[in-house]
């Protein structure tokens, strides 16, 4: 939550019919059916809801810095958008946030050290392979982790770089291209890989509700067709020379 600034007089009464607000929206959410985060990565905690002034302060400090996990919460903040309210709040704590990044030189290093920890699914020898020990099997691989992050990732990080306020990915390649910063070939083919790469997801998530089992990300390449695996794997190939070309951009 993005609150206007308030005296600090009011603090109690404000952030308390705020905390409430909080705890009764995500619950709510729980039982619909998105699950409350585990890394507490909610408005009902104090440390996702602040004063504009107070998150302000807050990516200054973060942004300041070169550690891992500052840069990890940072990713998340990163890609807020207004969903209720005065989306003013929002639209201008984006433009200070921006404002920050030319002087946040080695923490947008450290972003940009994190797209190794997110490598595609592929192996030294360019094939289709996962990585994940919490696999099912060994033809499966984690989509969203070894293919949808590593393209977020990277595309926001030159999104940071080029100070641009595009929050969606489609926006930042299509503002990336704009600014000259990717070929406009490349921005559409990495879009066009993002759709295919969301719809083999999808897929696999409705083949898992309808044989009973709960929707998740894992993606089976043993029963992918010779068609879709040649085109996945241009898809990450892809993927990975974005992801070098964002963290050469850093170095």
């Amino acid at each position: 939550m993005i609150i206007d600034d308030y005296p600090d007089a009011r603090h109690s009464a404000v952030d308390t019919w705020f905390q409430s607000l909080g705890e009764r929206f995500t619950e709510r959410l729980d039982s619909y059916g998105i699950p409350l985060c585990n890394g507490n990565v909610m408005a009902r905690w104090p440390s996702w809801r602040k004063r504009r002034s107070e998150w302000l302060e807050q990516m200054r400090l973060w942004t300041g810095r070169r550690a891992v996990k500052l840069v990890q919460l940072s990713n998340i903040l990163l890609d807020f958008a207004p969903v209720y309210g005065d989306a003013g709040l929002a639209s201008t704590l984006r433009e200070q946030i921006l404002e920050l990044m030319p002087r946040a030189g080695l923490f947008l290093h450290e972003m940009g050290e994190l797209q190794d920890e997110a490598p595609v699914a592929l192996d030294r020898f360019d094939r289709l392979r996962g990585n994940d020990k919490e696999a099912p099997h060994a033809d499966a691989v984690n989509l969203k982790r070894q293919g949808l992050l590593p393209l977020q990732g990277a595309v926001r990080l030159l999104a940071m770089l080029h100070r641009l306020p595009a929050i969606d990915t489609r926006s930042r390649l299509q503002a990336l291209a704009q600014q000259g910063v990717l070929e406009a070939r490349r921005a559409r083919a990495l879009t066009d890989a993002l759709d295919r790469l969301q719809a083999l997801q999808l897929n696999a998530q409705l083949e898992s509700v309808a044989v009973g089992r709960g929707p998740d990300h894992w993606v089976d390449l043993g029963a992918l067709d010779d068609g879709t695996r040649a085109m996945l794997k241009h898809d990450l190939l892809a993927i990975r020379d974005l992801q070098r070309r964002a963290r050469g951009r850093v170095e």
